[in-house]
C-alpha cells in the first residue's frame, strides 16, 4: 500500500504548476530545520510558550557585559522556552568568540527556533565552512537553495546529514521533495524506497 509521502509527490509531480511545487519544498525544509534544533525544543517550546513568566530581552544597557555572562544567559533563555532572548544572549558571547563553533551552534539553533531562516544563514555557512557537522546549519542552507530553485544544491547539503537516528528517513524524503521541485516525479519516487520499507511510514 502506498504511504501518504508517496501518494502526495505522485499527486503533486504529475502537475504543471511550478510555483507551487517550489512552494511546497521551500515551506518543508524550515519547517524540518526547526525540528532539529534540539530534540523536542520547537514542539516543547510552543507547548509551553504560554506558562512561561515574563522573561522578554531587556534594554541593551542591561545585557551582559561579558561572554561568559552572555552565555549563561543564553542557556537559561533556552531552559525556560525563550528562544528569541536566546538569540540575543548568545549573539552577544558569539561576538567575543566568533569562531567558538559551539557558540554558532547555540545562536543558531535559537535563531532557526524563531523562524528566522535568512537572518540565520550566515551562521549557518560559517558552520559548514568550518567543517562542523550541523544538521540545523545543512537544513538552513538547504532551505535558502530551495528558495532560488537551485534543488540540485539543496540535494547536495541534504546528502551530508548524519547517517543515524530518523535522519535517513528525513534526509530520503527531503531529497524527494527537491526532485519534485525539479519536476522529476519519477526519481522522487525512487527515492522514497527507505521510507515504503519502513513500517513506521506505511499506511
Amino acid at each position: 500500500v502506498e504511504n501518504l509521502f508517496t501518494k502526495t509527490l505522485r499527486t503533486i509531480s504529475s502537475g504543471q504548476n511550478t510555483t507551487c511545487r517550489q512552494l511546497l519544498v521551500f515551506g518543508l525544509l524550515p519547517l524540518f530545520a526547526t525540528a532539529c534544533t534540539a530534540p523536542g525544543t520547537a514542539i516543547t517550546e510552543q507547548k509551553h510558550k504560554n506558562e512561561i513568566i515574563d522573561v522578554s530581552v531587556p534594554d541593551p544597557s542591561a545585557l551582559p557585559h561579558t561572554p561568559l555572562g552572555g552565555y549563561l544567559a543564553g542557556r537559561h533563555a533556552r531552559k525556560v522556552y525563550d528562544s528569541s532572548s536566546a538569540a540575543v544572549f548568545f549573539n552577544r558571547a558569539l561576538i567575543a568568540d566568533p569562531d567558538n563553533s559551539e557558540l554558532l551552534r547555540h545562536t543558531l539553533a535559537a535563531m532557526v527556533g524563531e523562524r528566522k531562516i535568512e537572518e540565520s544563514l550566515p551562521l549557518a555557512n560559517r558552520l559548514i565552512a568550518s567543517n562542523v557537522s550541523d544538521p540545523t546549519a545543512l537544513l538552513t542552507v538547504a532551505s535558502e537553495f530551495v528558495r532560488t530553485g537551485a534543488f540540485e544544491k539543496a540535494r547536495e547539503q541534504i546528502s551530508s546529514l548524519p547517517r543515524t537516528g530518523f535522519y535517513p528517513y528525513l534526509k530520503s524524503l527531503l531529497t524527494s521533495w527537491t526532485l519534485v521541485g525539479d519536476n522529476d516525479g519519477t526519481t522522487a519516487l525512487e527515492e522514497l524506497e527507505l521510507l515504503q520499507t519502513a513500517s513506521n511510514f506505511s499506511a
